[in-house]
């Protein structure tokens, strides 16, 4: 049993198992059929829906036509002042459009037919310059051919629809039929053809209506799309194509009935529908394959599906609808949909605007006819819009918020259901208001042109063609003496007699009238009603009436007595030019055209006399042998001759009768100026002769001294060179291509050619320095090398100076270039030799110090010194520069030396001792050797130190040593002759002594007598020492100095 249920289990399983699987089975392919269904409905939808995006699209064409036909017959009914020009076009002289009014319309072509069908004149406003297109004889000959089949009624647009021409050179052009047009006041009537061609500004008015591009495509791309039967009669055809799964196209194709070409247009649009279906699709059948044992989450996902579209359907609704919303909303003219009662359901923001309101939630659900300002507009509305469906700029007023009016014109339209039941109203405004403020500011601006005439400041007048006044200005009352324009027009009833004006002058205004219809600049003399005497300046125009007859006369006045007085001035002025040409500094004579002699005046007299033999007599006139044929050409062309001449009076004297006071050679400007004679028609010869022999000789000086200058430059090796920064034009003298060795044939100078001659390794900084002096205004004053085309190195120096405009902008850079090679190589010589010296000058064992003179011939300031120097004096090179230390301060012997002292010979060297001041008070004894140089005005010194401290300390020790020693001397002297006495009268003593005695002592006498013996021959020899100490040494005892 409990086999056997387990057995009735596993069959139960089974079957769910089993229906499990065909219901997931069934529920899956109902599932995937139901998807192919939906996407198929969406295609079809997508299609339907281009279907009618296209035919919208050829309505929209079509409106374009009938809104161009109901501007013009609109247009032909107004003052035909506004828009029409009589004679505009030279091949029709009737009244026609302007082409401004045409451009107004956007319309781009227009072809004109009298009232019989003859075609008058074709024009092209959208391109003047490039000439006729193709279509136009293509164009005329099909509506000469096409006219007598149109019905005379022209203004039923309803009943025709566009044409479109195709042609090779244009993407196409869109026209009209025949449209009636007249003008007023002659009652010309005629038929008019206007067009527009597809080109860009065209295609995207279009995109407008659809939110989509509009393109032209050939049409042999759509061959396929378009079987031939679809053509019928010439109508246009539609058709849709997907072209793959992200896109559907739709396509307008008109045939050109001239050619029998096709005009094709394409409209694109995303599908997104049928993407959304595809993916859905997929998602279903991966979901069945992968999940095919789970029912319910196969459910789940369907039902997830479900909402999925439910949403992107309702999201893609939302999103049409937002569109049409911010269209709504961005419009400027008012937008509204009502019940059929008249309960406002929706209106845009531009509506509550227009009517006062801050929000438009505050419109909805309030009643239209509210707002009318004469209730019975509500019937006689509501009658005409059911009756005709539609109303088009039917005039309404209505009341804002505020109460203030608003004047709109409506268009309206009835909603309809599926069953043609009416279940709304729905229409947009145009606020007319701001034209009907336009008209009021006309009104307006007729006063302000009535107080301009009041208030102007010349006279403005107007009268009758009898010569009544009917109106004048305050102004020209005033100038003529009467209180006001008032008393004016009362008191004058006649123009000649009560102004006593000319009557002639007075008929021949009249007559210029009729004739010109305008008279300017014509002066009149009349009198005031004081009787004084004014002049007035009129501009008078007449204007006729519509039978070509003069019926009034207008025109402005102005005072023109001071005029007058200025013209005797000058007069008066022309009298002062015939002084001035008779006293002028300038030979003046006049000629006539013949060669005869006028006039001359006093500075021509005295420069060339006056008789019948002189200069300015002479014939043919002198002038002519100082002309050249060109010269000539020009002066019987009536242009004015200029030129330098000169005169040599000595071979002149021989020809004619020259002054004795003029000699010599002269050099005069000549200028022979021709001066026509309108009356007689035979003119004159003004010749000014102008005395220029200083300034020419000035001119020769100036020429001799460019002429030095060059040669100057060349023999110094310098040349000038100038920058204009303006054109940035360089210019060379000759003397820089020598420097350069370039000629100027092959070379043509400018800043980067210069900079490419300048040697690499000073180009930066050169370029740099020159930069720094023109922007910064630092001196330039630069020395560099310069590469020759043979690889030569020179040295050149280059100073410049910089010219500026009044805002501070470079002008003109001058400056000179010196050729120093020469120099920097004696330069670089003598470095070499400085070095040498500066080596010896520093390693000599005495002190070398260089100084200069002052003015006075003093030693002065200290420029130089060498090591040995600077340790003798205890003092550095630079504290002694620093401190501006003098040499007397070091060497005070110095004072006693003056220039004037010393006379130069081949030597300027004097010598002397002096004592070496010293900031430590360790002062030195030197000996100096003083060595004087001339260089120009500028006298140096160099003072050659030695130090003969210890030599001067050894020698005074030495002759203290030989005063001691002549002092023992001395001394030894003394004792020898105190030794000497005693002894001898120990002697005379001795004798008288016993002879033993007497011999003691004699011994001892001799043998002291010995000792002083050679006492006194060593003082000999001692003495002897000092003679040739003192002789040959220069060895002095003290004494002997002082004595």
């Amino acid at each position: 049993m409990k086999d056997g249920g387990q057995q009735d289990l596993k069959k139960m399983n089974s079957v769910l198992l089993v229906a499990l699987l065909l219901i997931i089975l069934c529920f899956s392919v109902i599932s995937v059929f139901l998807t192919f269904f939906i996407l198929d409905t969406y295609q079809s939808f997508e299609i339907n829906d281009m279907t009618s995006r296209m035919n919208h699209f050829s309505e929209n064409l079509n409106n374009s036509i009938r809104n161009i036909e109901r501007t013009v017959s609109d247009y032909s009914e107004w003052d035909d002042t506004a828009l029409f020009s009589e004679g505009k076009f030279i091949d029709y002289p009737e009244q026609l459009l302007i082409s401004d009014s045409f451009q107004a319309m956007n319309i781009d072509i227009a072809e004109f037919f009298n009232s019989s069908g003859h075609p008058i004149f074709l024009e092209d406003y959208s391109n003047h310059k490039s000439g006729k297109f193709l279509f136009r004889p293509e164009l005329e000959a099909y509506f000469n051919a096409s006219y007598p089949k149109y019905d005379t009624d022209v203004h039923d647009s309803k009943t025709r629809n566009y044409l479109i021409f195709h042609t090779n050179n244009l993407s196409g052009v869109l026209v009209s039929h025949l449209i009636s047009y007249h003008t007023e006041p002659k009652k010309v009537s005629g038929y008019l053809v206007l067009g527009r061609y597809f080109n860009q500004t065209y295609l995207n008015e279009l995109s407008v209506f659809l939110s989509q591009p509009v393109q032209l495509v050939d049409s042999s791309e759509t061959d396929s799309i378009f079987p031939t039967s679809t053509i019928q009669n010439g109508q246009p055809s539609i058709a849709v194509h997907i072209e793959n799964e992200s896109t559907i196209s739709g396509y307008l194709r008109v045939i050109d009935p001239i050619s029998l070409e096709y005009t094709t247009f394409k409209i694109t649009y995303p599908r997104s529908i049928y993407q959304e279906g595809f993916s859905a699709l997929s998602s279903y059948l991966l979901l069945i394959i992968g999940l095919m044992g789970v029912f319910a989450i196969l459910t789940v996902l369907g039902i997830r599906y479900y909402f999925r579209h439910a949403d992107s359907s309702a999201k893609l609704a939302k999103e049409r609808d937002y569109s049409y919303q911010k269209i709504i909303e961005e419009i400027e003219d008012a937008y509204f949909k009502t019940t059929p009662e008249g309960k406002i359901q929706f209106v845009s923001p531009s509506t509550a605007k227009m009517l006062g309101y801050s929000d438009a939630s505050e419109l909805v659900g309030r009643y239209i006819f509210e707002m009318y300002q004469n209730p019975d507009d509500r019937n006689k509305l509501s009658m005409l819009l059911f009756s005709k469906e539609e109303l088009r700029d039917q005039p309404v007023v209505l009341k804002r918020k505020d109460g203030s009016l608003v004047f709109i014109s409506a268009n309206v339209h009835l909603i309809y259901d599926e069953q043609h039941n009416v279940i709304g109203i729905e229409g947009i405004a145009h606020d007319n208001t701001d034209n009907l403020l336009v008209k009021k500011a006309t009104q307006e601006n007729e006063s302000f042109y009535r107080l301009i005439f009041e208030s102007a400041n010349i006279g403005l007048f107007q009268t009758n063609s009898q010569g009544g006044v009917l109106l004048v200005n305050p102004a020209l009352a005033s100038m003529l003496g009467f209180i006001s324009p008032e008393e004016m027009r009362e008191e004058i009833t006649d123009l000649v007699q009560d102004l006593h004006l000319d009557p002639d002058e007075y008929a021949m205004l009249v007559n210029l009238l009729n004739i010109h219809g305008e008279v300017r600049n014509m002066e009149f003399s009349l009198k005031k009603t004081d009787g004084t005497p004014i002049w007035l300046n009129c501009n008078v125009v007449a204007i006729k009436d519509i039978y070509e007859k003069t019926a009034t006369y207008f025109g402005t006045a102005i005072d023109i007595s001071e005029k007058k007085i200025i013209e005797l001035e000058l007069i008066e002025s022309r009298q002062k030019f015939q002084s001035l040409f008779y006293f002028s500094p300038v030979a003046i004579i006049v000629y006539t055209n013949r060669g005869e002699m006028v006039d001359l005046n006093s500075t021509a007299i005295s420069l060339f006399g006056l008789s019948e033999h002189s200069i300015p007599e002479s014939y043919p006139p002198f002038y002519l042998e100082y002309l050249t044929s060109s010269q000539t050409e020009d002066l019987e062309a009536g242009k004015v001759v200029s030129m330098d001449i000169k005169m040599d009076f000595s071979l002149l004297r021989s020809k004619f009768e020259v002054p004795a006071t003029i000699t010599g050679i002269g050099y005069f400007n000549m200028i022979i100026t021709p001066v026509p004679n309108k009356e007689s028609g035979e003119g004159w010869l003004f010749v000014l002769i102008t005395d220029i022999t200083k300034r020419k000789i000035a001119e020769i000086a100036r020429n001799i001294a460019i002429g030095r200058l060059k040669e100057a430059e060349k023999i110094a090796s310098l040349g000038h060179w100038d920058l204009d920064h303006r054109t940035n034009s360089l210019y060379w003298s000759e003397s820089v291509y020598q420097i350069f060795e370039k000629s100027p044939f092959d070379f043509t100078p400018s800043y980067p050619s210069f900079l490419s001659l300048v040697h690499p390794g000073d180009r930066t900084m050169v370029d740099n320095a020159y930069w720094s002096h023109v922007n910064n205004h630092e001196p330039f004053d630069v020395v560099h090398r310069i590469l020759l085309s043979d690889n030569r190195i020179k040295y050149v120096r280059e100073v410049s100076k910089t010219d500026y405009y009044p805002d501070g902008t470079p002008q003109k850079s001058v400056g000179i270039i010196h050729d120093i090679t020469s120099i920097k190589f004696s330069e670089l010589a003598l470095r070499e030799s400085e070095l040498k010296y500066r080596q010896m000058f520093a390693n000599v064992s005495l002190g070398l110090v260089l100084f200069e003179f002052t003015p006075e011939g003093i030693p002065g300031l200290i420029i130089d010194a060498n090591p040995k120097a600077e340790e003798m004096i205890h003092k550095s090179l630079n504290e002694i520069l620093e401190m501006k230390g003098e040499i007397r301060s070091f060497i005070p012997f110095c004072d006693t030396i003056h220039i004037s002292d010393l006379k130069v010979s081949s030597s300027d060297i004097c010598a002397f001792e002096s004592d070496l001041n010293r900031d430590d008070n360790k002062n030195l004894i030197v000996h100096v050797i003083m060595d004087i140089y001339r260089l120009a005005d500028k006298v140096v010194g160099l003072a050659i130190i030695e130090d003969i401290t210890e030599k001067r300390h050894y020698e005074e020790e030495r002759v203290n040593l030989i005063a001691q020693i002549e002092k023992n001397l001395a001394e030894l002297a003394i004792l020898n002759d105190g030794i000497r006495n005693p002894l001898t009268i120990i002697t005379m003593v001795a004798n008288e002594l016993e002879n033993e005695t007497l011999f003691s002592v004699l011994h001892q006498v001799q043998i002291i007598d010995e000792l002083v013996s050679q006492l006194d021959k060593r003082w000999l020899e001692s003495d002897k020492i000092l003679r040739y100490l003192q002789k040959y040494h220069n060895v002095h005892y003290k004494k002997d100095i002082e004595r």
